[in-house]
Parts: C-alpha cells; structure tokens; sequence
C-alpha cells in the first residue's frame, strides 16, 4: 500500500544548502516515488527547522485569526 510522511531534504544551489520539510510519497515495495511540489517550510539548518517547527506548535496554543482581522 502506498503511502506518505513528511521529510527532511537538503538541497544545493550556487553553493548554499538549505534543508526543507516535504511530503515524501513512497510506492507498495516502501521505495521513494516522489515529493511534493513546494515545501512545508524552509531553513538554513536542520536546528533552523526545529526552531520553525517549535514555532508553528506554539501558534497552535494561540487564538485563530480570521483573515478580517488583518482588513480592519
């Protein structure tokens, strides 16, 4: 059965890595298929993206904003 998982991947471009957090598609034999078009997130460092991530879980302790909060 086919599946997914989030995933780290570093890339190199002119010299500069960047590690970026993807969904990772894999096929029945649990071999890598593919991974999605854009990112989840983005960082200079795998401790870059833990900070991010610890972000993103306090925002979940936050009240929600609705997108009339930033019109009024």
């Amino acid at each position: 059965m086919s599946y997914w998982n989030y995933r780290i991947i570093e890339f190199t471009e002119n010299d500069e890595i960047s590690y970026q957090i993807y969904e990772v598609y894999y096929d029945d034999n649990d071999k890598i298929k593919h991974y999605a078009d854009e990112p989840l997130i983005a960082a200079e460092s795998v401790d870059g993206l833990k900070w991010m991530m610890n972000k993103m879980y306090e925002a979940l302790n936050k009240p929600v904003l609705k997108e009339s909060d930033f019109y009024s």
